[in-house]
């Protein structure tokens, strides 16, 4: 009861992520500030449930883009072929795309640096993939629920989160100490947190 009180927390959350530069708009782009503000969707939902024209083009293509969603399938850190070094697929983690073993070593190790070169070993660790494209479905699958009141979406929204962050079987533990790792140099780095960076569709909110 309480991871379903939790799911469905955060997906009310996600409803308060809106855009204020433009009324016509119902979405965030990847470049504009993210506001949180119900009176805001609150406004925007009257104007929709009122058949203003002003938002029809708008709200028709997110539930079209949502509708879309609803084939998305959920991920998982499950999904790694590799394990990170603690031998626990529930741990994220990512390498350093622009790193590769070193030729003049045996085992390669450590890597070295090839800049603009990206090492197709990365696909072995779709975390760095899976977890940004989530949330930013989570996100359209959960204005869709506000906006129109349709439970479809609102029942995607949180499978997909409960498989990503919930169920004992497929979720993350708790830390980013495996992202951005550099094989036979670390098994982690700073920059990992980046990976991270479209959890806000997720989490900030409060």
């Amino acid at each position: 009861m309480i991871q379903r009180i939790t799911v469905l927390f955060v997906l009310a959350s996600f409803a308060t992520s809106v855009l204020t530069a433009q009324s016509t708009h119902l979405m965030l782009s990847k470049t504009d500030n993210i506001k949180f503000d119900f009176a805001i969707l609150k406004t925007k939902k009257a104007k929709i449930k009122a058949k203003d024209k002003s938002l029809a083009t708008a709200y028709n293509q997110l539930l079209k883009d949502a509708d879309k969603l609803l084939n998305y399938q959920p991920v998982s850190v499950m999904d790694k072929t590799d394990f990170p070094p603690s031998g626990n697929k529930h741990d994220y983690m990512s390498i350093g795309p622009y790193w590769w073993p070193d030729p003049a070593k045996p085992n390669g190790l450590p890597y070295i640096r090839k800049d603009g070169e990206v090492n197709p070993e990365v696909k072995n660790f779709p975390d760095k993939e899976n977890m940004p494209k989530l949330c930013e479905n989570i996100n359209t699958l959960a204005l869709s629920y506000y906006y129109s009141n349709n439970e479809k979406y609102a029942k995607h929204a949180t499978k997909l989160l409960e498989v990503w962050f919930l169920d004992t079987a497929t979720k993350m533990n708790p830390n980013l100490k495996y992202g951005q790792a550099v094989k036979g140099k670390n098994e982690g780095r700073a920059e990992g947190v980046i990976d991270t960076r479209q959890f806000i569709f997720a989490i900030e909110h409060q």
